[in-house]
């Protein structure tokens, strides 16, 4: 399918229209991550070194080949195994190519991260759940993973945090120390109260620009650069004024 291009007031097209999907399954799913795929990744032969990473609420991860997801139809296809009856659910999804020196981070709600290299998850199929990425303190929850591209990662290469009342900051990739998945993690943010539930992790360069979309379906582009760079066990700073009971709830590097 095609997502054809619209003014920025267009109210846009149902997502059921886009890919088919039933009503039956509209009524017990709803969309939590769109992936967008470089042409240079698609391209046949380089699809076979590229992987999907899948974060579960619970924190499991799951990595898969992008090939096994290459002939996808209208209705859609399973691309991993939740268990619901422990109330677990897909909540991020990261782009990874094998070729490349990957580590992955996870980021809970709660401000809390760990950080392992790709090569301790082994490749599954469609149908398998994953295994233990974060082991998390009860009530919290896994918020956003990405992976950490060490080929390009310099000294001006940050991990951004965003919050869901509009707090941020970057952090020197170096704070995070490399450890085994399956870990509690370190504190990546501090300030719940105060910041809301942590709603992305991504790393970032001084050029890239965060597009933020909020719950009142306002949407704001900020510099990088203009957000400081600040210690793991730090609050972080206003990013974006939120209006009360609006909440932040999507951010992506442009």
């Amino acid at each position: 399918y095609e997502i054809l291009p619209t003014s920025r007031h267009a109210k846009g097209k149902p997502l059921v229209n886009l890919h088919g999907l039933s009503a039956a399954i509209e009524e017990k799913e709803k969309i939590v991550s769109a992936l967008a795929i470089p042409e240079d990744v698609d391209a046949e032969g380089a699809i076979e070194d590229a992987f999907i990473v899948f974060a579960t609420k619970r924190g499991l991860v799951k990595r898969t080949a992008l090939s096994n997801l290459a002939s996808i139809r209208t209705t859609g296809i399973i691309a991993l195994k939740v268990d619901q009856r422990k109330d677990d659910l897909l909540t991020d999804v990261a782009l990874i190519s094998g070729r490349e020196k990957t580590d992955i981070i996870l980021s809970s709600k709660n401000g809390k991260a760990i950080l392992f290299k790709e090569g301790e998850l082994r490749e599954m199929g469609r149908y398998a759940a994953g295994v233990r990425g974060m082991r998390l303190d009860t009530g919290d929850e896994i918020a956003s993973i990405d992976a950490i591209d060490l080929n390009t990662s310099n000294s001006t290469s940050r991990l951004v945090i965003i919050t869901a009342k509009g707090y941020g900051k970057r952090t020197k990739l170096d704070a995070y120390r490399e450890t085994h998945r399956g870990g509690k993690g370190v504190i990546s943010i501090r300030g719940a109260e105060r910041n809301g539930d942590v709603v992305c992790i991504r790393q970032v360069e001084n050029e890239d620009e965060l597009m933020i979309a909020t719950s009142d379906n306002m949407v704001t582009k900020i510099a990088v650069r203009n957000i400081p760079v600040q210690g793991r066990n730090t609050q972080g700073v206003r990013v974006m004024q939120v209006k009360p009971g609006e909440r932040i709830v999507a951010v992506d590097v442009v």
